[in-house]
């Protein structure tokens, strides 16, 4: 039977792997200059239909409306990760996550692929705590970009202590050494001395206050902001004294810029720890993986996923595997996301953004296929009997709870930065 294009092209986004298609990658050094999809035909009697379905791949900019609230992100395989599927998400949250990653100097298509992954900003109606959605209620606990308190603290340069042993797993922090690692939230600001409560349970989120001078046990840093987003209560049993901590505006901006300096060592180290790795595409996985930890899945803690169990993220890195897959196929490969990564890049007067793919597969131009780290899964499941293969039947199966026990994996790397970075989130709860 004679194909006409648009057959052509539901057989290219909803067919066999048969018939993959590649995207053109051009990179100079770490940035990336150019990702396109070459194996579709983009014009706007296709796209009509694409879209209908929520599917931006095949893109016609007159056809989306930016100034919705919304922004469709669709998923055009079936993965361990993500089942095909298109959903609406925040625009707002998703440009937001976009423009504090380039202004860290992040790669913004990953860092937003780890949201994805981690608490996605689905849209929805039902609001579940102080008129949040639960997604906005995760996040302002942990962050937009997800961290517990114990890797809050690791950033900011402070020791952990375990001194309990029940089922809250108690633990203490305190500074490493006396001058404190500084923070800029506004290079126009002033410094102000900020800490971290110093006791707190295994997978609890950080909470700070702040203080004139940092006591020796206490866990801190200065942060030099023009916020004065502090709210204030007595201290019980001390009338005279204040308690000052931050409102949920300067919070997340703590939080984010923490999560931002979390990443970048994680991600360096990642990449020298994958140096010796022969497929970009391994190195790339190596890398996402980083932020969720190397250690063997489930063996300090019982998990109730017979398909991950025991499997060793560092050599087997299925989370980063599958997050590199939402990177490239729905973000990277989605138009939208490219049109606020470049305005972003050129509201800071950027021409071009980092990238780890690039920083993986090494300057010049790279045909990559799309299914890549959909083969890179399958690798590294295929031959255990309780893992979903990569077919439409698959479900979506990647859902984090927050964690409730001690018992965890906190292995310990060396960055290239020379610090030592213990990863511990709620994205180590997978089940």
């Amino acid at each position: 039977m004679k194909q006409n294009k648009f057959t052509a092209l539901l057989i290219l986004v909803f067919g066999v792997q048969a018939q993959a298609f590649d995207y053109q990658v051009s990179c100079h050094g770490k940035k990336l200059t150019r990702f396109e999809n070459v194996s579709l035909v983009q014009n706007s009697d296709e796209c009509k239909a694409f879209l209908s379905n929520g599917y931006l791949s095949c893109y016609d900019s007159k056809k989306v409306n930016k100034s919705s609230e919304l922004i469709t992100i669709s998923t055009p395989n079936d993965h361990y990760y993500k089942s095909k599927e298109s959903t609406r998400y925040s625009r707002k949250t998703v440009k937001n996550i976009i423009d504090a990653a380039i202004k860290a100097g992040n790669d913004p298509y990953l860092t937003l692929a780890i949201v994805m992954t981690e608490n996605p900003p689905v849209a929805s109606n039902k609001k579940v705590v102080d008129n949040m959605t639960a997604a906005e209620s995760y996040a302002e606990s942990f962050g937009t970009i997800p961290l517990d308190a114990i890797a809050v603290a690791d950033v900011m340069g402070c020791d952990r202590v375990r001194v309990g042993y029940d089922s809250n797993g108690l633990n203490r922090i305190k500074n490493r050494s006396p001058r404190l690692k500084k923070f800029t939230e506004d290079p126009k600001g002033k410094d102000m001395t900020v800490c971290m409560e110093s006791q707190f349970a295994a997978g609890e989120s950080a909470q700070f206050f702040l203080t004139d001078k940092a006591r020796e046990d206490d866990c801190c840093m200065t942060l030099k902001t023009q916020m004065s987003g502090f709210m204030h209560e007595p201290i019980r049993d001390q009338p005279n004294q204040v308690y000052s901590y931050p409102g949920p505006e300067l919070r997340a901006k703590i939080l984010d810029l923490i999560a931002h300096k979390y990443m970048a060592n994680r991600f360096a180290g990642a990449q020298e720890r994958g140096a010796r790795l022969k497929l970009p595409e391994e190195k790339m996985a190596l890398t996402a993986q980083s932020f969720n930890g190397y250690g063997k899945f489930g063996v300090n803690e019982p998990m109730a996923n017979a398909c991950l169990y025991k499997i060793h993220m560092g050599t087997k890195p299925v989370y980063g595997a599958g997050t590199s897959e939402i990177m490239m196929n729905s973000l990277m490969n989605n138009s939208e996301i490219k049109d606020m990564v470049s305005d972003s890049l050129k509201a800071n007067k950027l021409s071009h953004a980092e990238s780890y793919l690039c920083a993986s597969y090494g300057s010049g131009t790279h045909t990559v296929s799309g299914y890549a780290f959909t083969n890179l899964l399958d690798g590294y499941l295929g031959e255990r009997k309780a893992c979903p293969r990569h077919s439409n039947k698959i479900k979506n199966l990647a859902k984090f709870a927050k964690p409730t026990s001690a018992d965890k994996i906190n292995e310990v790397i060396s960055p290239s930065n020379g610090a030592d970075i213990k990863k511990s989130n709620p994205a180590d709860y997978a089940n």
